[in-house]
């Protein structure tokens, strides 16, 4: 009987680089191409061979800067898929699984087919060590909102062992990874308009998702259109908190999914006032008390305390160091009182000297922390910070960060959320920085290092994007109107922040209100002629 294996002068490059991916499997790390030529029992290799296939189109082999051969991220993607359809997928007695569209930290998403009626949905099943209460958030968020406004459509649940599965809305759409790669300034518009939508529909009723990204977006370019998804972390900033109703419950039978209907409360209601995303810009200024010189005082005494490390940064107590608007009402501030609050200088002990400071450790009481959540890179400063305070600009700050991930090509913050606050300085400076911690009492979680005058320095956010991209020749295809909108959505203030409303109404925008007023026009025509012609026939 004939060897199935394929004569080594018969093999293509491309098999070769196949081949030598599965050899570098089998070591499960990088090699240097001469020990993946000691290793390659299929064909005679060579150490120049094993370059030059990994420089052909589509290898699934690449030579890294240091001589190493890895995979590629073709290779990368082939096994990944790979091992993904080895994956055993849940069996539902009314759906018939196809496969898995995505995973996340909450749960895993399957586009799946009613056997009934053959129409597709996506399966949302919450991992086992998911807890109830982001279940049940997401579901109550969903009946209220969903299917309007850009957010997915909820089409009811069911249980599945101990666990409610959500049936949606099956949209199809390009992933992130692919957006970031190719898409286009037209398709940038539609993206922000449906996106800010759904965040404007949700904050006029006191909701924020609190995890904006590129990957709870599901955008299509076909279409222009997207959807917000994934609220397991949506939180109500309202007053009165509103019970879980089930509204829709697919029910498992043999042939068919029965719905248990009730209506859900939609009612409107008011939100309260936050320290984040009430107030506006122009009141602020006058409630806040602000230095007579401003920024030029600010790296004055900066300097001076760099060349005099342990001298106090100001004569006054802390207590009359401190704000005074809150204690003054708005527009009768007396200026004689108003003290420069200055960025903290090092003191050589543990406490942090400066107008409302945290005490010493052990000093005091605990400053009230709030919480981190949300994706890495995608976090608002008052987030990071921890602020208990944390509003609707949250998701301003993230949608203007998922604008910037799609015109670099790459995600714009990275690391811990330390190290997030540094890539933000980098851009916005530290002094901005500052005054947030100091207005939401989150001293102690401002990195001591970037009180250095350099980290004052901001950038332009053009030029910024022009160090940072990898997509330099669509970058200079960006209008700008759309810097000036990402701009206004990365202030690091959020009380000086653009609205979720503001941003529908940018310039950048201007093209979509255009296109969707002519839409109306052109109904509106279809429908008269239609009501004149039904005239003429009766």
């Amino acid at each position: 009987m004939g060897s199935i294996v394929p004569a080594p002068e018969t093999l293509t490059d491309r098999e070769k680089s196949w081949h030598l991916l599965a050899v570098l499997l089998s070591l499960g790390r990088p090699a240097r191409p001469a020990e993946l030529v000691s290793r390659c029992a299929l064909f005679h290799a060579t150490p120049d061979l094993v370059e030059r296939l990994c420089g052909i189109p589509g290898s699934p082999i690449f030579l890294t800067a240091d001589l190493f051969v890895t995979a590629s991220e073709a290779g990368t993607v082939a096994v990944v898929r790979f091992l993904m359809m080895a994956v055993a997928l849940p069996n539902f007695e009314s759906f018939v699984i196809e496969n898995e569209e995505g995973s996340g930290g909450y749960g895993t998403v399957y586009r799946a087919q009613r056997k009934y009626d053959g129409k597709t949905f996506a399966i949302k099943c919450p991992h086992v060590t998911s807890y109830s209460h982001y279940v049940n958030n997401e579901l109550k968020m969903l009946e209220r909102f969903g299917g309007r406004n850009f957010v997915i459509k909820y089409e009811g649940s069911f249980k599945s062992g101990d666990s409610d599965c959500l049936v949606l809305e099956h949209v199809e759409h390009d992933r992130p990874e692919v957006l970031k790669r190719d898409i286009n300034i037209f398709e940038l518009q539609w993206y922000g308009y449906c996106m800010f939508r759904a965040l404007s529909s949700l904050h006029k009723q006191g909701i924020v998702h609190r995890d904006v990204k590129p990957g709870n977006f599901l955008f299509s370019r076909k279409l222009n259109k997207g959807y917000l998804i994934d609220f397991n972390l949506a939180e109500s900033k309202n007053v009165k908190k509103r019970s879980i109703s089930h509204s829709k419950t697919f029910q498992e039978s043999d042939n068919t999914s029965k719905f248990r209907n009730q209506n859900a409360e939609l009612s409107g209601i008011t939100s309260t006032k936050d320290g984040t995303s009430t107030r506006t810009p122009s009141a602020e200024r006058t409630r806040e008390p602000v230095p007579r010189h401003g920024r030029k005082e600010l790296l004055s005494l900066v300097q001076e305390a760099m060349q005099s490390p342990n001298q106090k940064a100001a004569t006054a107590p802390a207590s009359h160091r401190k704000r005074i608007a809150a204690a003054a009402p708005p527009g009768n501030i007396d200026k004689r009182l108003i003290l420069l609050t200055p960025m903290p200088l090092h003191s050589g002990g543990v406490s942090v000297v400066g107008a409302g400071m945290s005490k010493a450790r052990g000093e005091g009481k605990q400053k009230r922390e709030g919480p981190c959540v949300g994706t890495k890179g995608f976090r608002a400063p008052e987030v990071l910070l921890r602020s208990p305070h944390q509003g609707c600009k949250v998701d301003i700050w993230s949608a203007g960060v998922s604008l910037l991930y799609l015109i670099l090509g790459k995600t714009a913050f990275f690391g811990d959320p330390e190290q997030n606050i540094r890539e933000i300085v980098k851009l916005r400076g530290s002094e901005d920085l500052w005054e947030v911690a100091k207005i939401h009492s989150r001293e102690s979680s401002f990195p001591m290092d970037l009180l250095d005058i350099r980290s004052l320095q901001t950038m332009e956010l053009q030029e910024w994007c022009e160090l940072n991209t990898k997509r330099l020749e669509f970058l200079e295809m960006i209008p700008e109107s759309l810097f000036d909108l990402i701009d206004r959505c990365l202030v690091v203030n959020p009380r000086l922040r653009i609205t979720a409303e503001e941003a529908l109404m940018h310039e950048f925008f201007t093209p979509c209100h255009e296109s969707l007023r002519k839409q109306r026009l052109l109904r509106r025509a279809i429908s008269s002629d239609s009501s004149t012609l039904s005239l003429l026939l009766q």
